[in-house]
């Protein structure tokens, strides 16, 4: 299973010279071939805690990915969720 890491979340951008800053990141990792399938529900790809982590310090203002969830479904520790972006929607919410 393919798994954005965080040398190809952030060198792809750095490569080609754009910056993430205030943009959408969308993580394009082929998942979506599994769409209405059973398997799209399971075993899903997600973003690292590292690559994850460098989206927020990058700026990033909104991360999709083509899969179910931006984190595993078997840590509960949520490593793509890192915790400034929740404390930031929360605190755009109010």
């Amino acid at each position: 299973m393919l798994m954005p890491e965080l040398e190809s979340v952030a060198s792809a951008p750095r490569r080609r010279g754009i910056d993430v800053g205030g943009r959408a990141v969308l993580v394009a990792t082929g998942w979506d071939e599994h769409w209405g399938t059973s398997d799209f529900l399971s075993d899903n790809p997600f973003l690292t805690g590292p690559a994850a982590t460098w989206l927020v310090d990058a700026g990033a203002a909104l991360v999709g990915i083509d899969s179910l969830n931006v984190d595993s479904l078997a840590d509960p520790e949520r490593p793509g969720t890192p915790r400034s972006w929740t404390r930031a929607s929360r605190s755009s919410s109010t």
